[in-house]
């Protein structure tokens, strides 16, 4: 592997640095995402046993880490666009890991939600947002499928919820999150060293290819097509934000109370949904690669406008509380499949129409319209079964929500519409 790239890297190794970018990325992927987003369904209900929490109480903490994410993405896409994503994401992964240490130590809701905070700071900058602003800049004809590859670790991270019910079962769930802490330390720091900013600092281009050698039918959208001043005054912007906070309004809701809702409206064992919870995230590889690989060749609207219609149904079918084991894996296979499809593919589409030059702030910027629906999605399916004994009402309005998010898609106009200005600032 490479440790540093530059013109002479294509003689000595002919894998492009980019692929190691993502490499790496999608390993860290794998366990971010399975010990905090996913991993957070594991801890739930042996917090409220220890503590007695309500289910809204408890989901609270979800919605500060959905909170804190929004306020600290322009933060953290800012630094990222000026400074390279190295340095981002080794804070990140000290800090995330220093959360979970002081996770393992809380003795009230006060300090949860203290010690949450901390964490889901470092994981924010961890994240692989950070990786996408990386890949931006060193993929465009391939963006798409290198994207994809990226969040496919994501997805991959959805055997760990198993693990951490087994680990937690096996240490109690204070141990568990000291071993989990620890481990990011050790993986984490080596992996966020391979990341690297712009391939035109190292005298390589994007995709790995030279610029005399780009063909004619490949697309040569300028890098940077657009200031961020008028970024943000796009409708483009502002609809992509608006379908998203809608669909993070459904999607943070559901993945934080997948288990306490299938032992409660299902009737299913505590295995049986730890395993339903794991299946989303790894039906959701086949979306991200298959999606993620097609979105390179055909409109990007289009699908993600497939990928909401297919994450619907299995969404519809858990609102209508199969009782089935069959019948709730066929949810989680249609959910998590048209799930892994939306997020590489929501990435690229943003990309190709706004450009790479301040990638880092878009998705900042995009975090912020998206903060309403994370920190509503949780709560709300907390209180709900809080108040109901049941999850199903909210899973219909979150099926509502995917609804008016499709319906909002086909206002977005194709890439080939923006007409790129002249920047001449840096």
């Amino acid at each position: 592997m490479p440790t540093r790239p530059d013109s002479s890297t294509k003689q000595r190794n002919p894998v492009f640095f980019g692929w190691w970018i993502v490499l790496s990325g999608m390993t860290l992927s794998i366990y971010t995402s399975g010990v905090f987003f996913y991993g957070f369904t594991a801890l739930f209900n042996p917090l409220r046993a220890e503590f007695g929490w309500s289910r809204a109480a408890t989901s609270l903490a979800f919605t500060l880490q959905r909170g804190e994410t929004g306020i600290a993405a322009p933060v953290v896409g800012i630094l990222a666009d000026r400074y390279g994503p190295r340095p981002i994401m080794v804070v990140g992964v000290v800090i995330a890991g220093l959360g979970m240490l002081l996770l393992s130590r809380i003795n009230s809701l006060p300090t949860f939600y203290a010690a949450f905070f901390i964490a889901a700071v470092g994981f924010s900058a961890a994240s692989p947002n950070v990786g996408y602003i990386a890949i931006a800049s060193w993929f465009r004809k391939k963006r798409s499928r290198a994207m994809a590859l990226l969040a496919t670790g994501a997805g991959i991270s959805g055997f760990m919820v198993g693990i951490l019910v087994w680990l937690i079962d096996l240490t109690g769930w204070r141990n568990a999150l000291v071993i989990l802490g620890v481990i990011l330390w050790i993986i984490g720091i080596p992996l966020s060293l391979m990341f690297r900013h712009r391939p035109e600092q190292y005298g390589l281009h994007p995709d790995g290819i030279e610029p005399e050698h780009i063909s004619s039918g490949v697309s040569k959208t300028p890098e940077a097509p657009f200031s961020y001043s008028r970024i943000v005054r796009m409708e483009a912007f502002w609809i992509l934000g608006t379908v998203n906070s809608l669909w993070i309004f459904a999607h943070t809701g559901v993945v934080a109370h997948i288990i306490p809702a299938l032992t409660l409206d299902a009737n299913a064992s505590l295995a049986l949904a730890a395993v339903a919870a794991s299946a989303i995230p790894i039906f959701s590889i086949a979306g991200r690669l298959v999606m993620g690989t097609v979105a390179d060749f055909i409109d990007k609207r289009l699908i993600m406008i497939i990928s909401m219609l297919t994450q619907l149904i299995g969404l519809v079918v858990l609102a209508m509380g199969v009782g089935s084991a069959w019948g709730i894996m066929i949810a989680m296979a249609f959910y998590g499949f048209g799930f892994g499809g939306y997020i590489p593919v929501r990435r690229a589409l943003q990309a190709d129409i706004f450009g790479s030059r301040d990638f880092g702030k878009v998705i900042g910027s995009m975090e912020i319209i998206s903060l309403a629906g994370g920190l509503g999605g949780p709560v709300f399916a907390g209180w709900v079964a809080d108040v109901r004994d049941s999850y199903q009402l909210a899973f219909w309005v979150f099926s509502i929500g995917i609804i008016a998010a499709i319906t909002l898609m086909l206002r977005a106009k194709p890439v080939s519409s923006y007409e790129p200005e002249t920047i001449t600032s840096a």
